[in-house]
């Protein structure tokens, strides 16, 4: 996913994320919309931020934390830290929960 926002492919990383991430981004995105007019129509993907992340450490460890059926707790480790992904499976792959819009645990 970092690859993929970092190149500035938005389809990719809106792809890479998990379903309940994607309608909760629809969700918001027709919010925005709604507080604009209308005059503006945001997509889930215009919500997505890509482009340039200098300064944003590549991952040096990941450490699977917990696994259970579809879903699991990632451990990434950088020089900038350490944080924890949120996953869900999909029709066999792996997608990613943003914090505060999934439903993993």
């Amino acid at each position: 996913m970092l690859q993929a926002a970092r190149n500035g492919d938005r389809d990719t990383v809106y792809e890479l994320l998990a379903p309940s991430t994607q309608e909760a981004l629809s969700r918001e995105a027709k919010r925005a919309t709604d507080l604009v007019g209308a005059s503006t129509r945001f997509s889930p993907k215009d919500l997505v931020s890509v482009g340039s992340s200098e300064g944003v450490a590549a991952p040096t460890d990941l450490t699977v934390l917990e696994e259970r059926g579809d879903h699991a707790v990632v451990e990434v480790v950088s020089p900038s830290g350490r944080s924890r992904v949120e996953l869900v499976r999909v029709n066999g792959h792996w997608r990613i929960e943003l914090p505060g819009y999934g439903t993993a645990r």
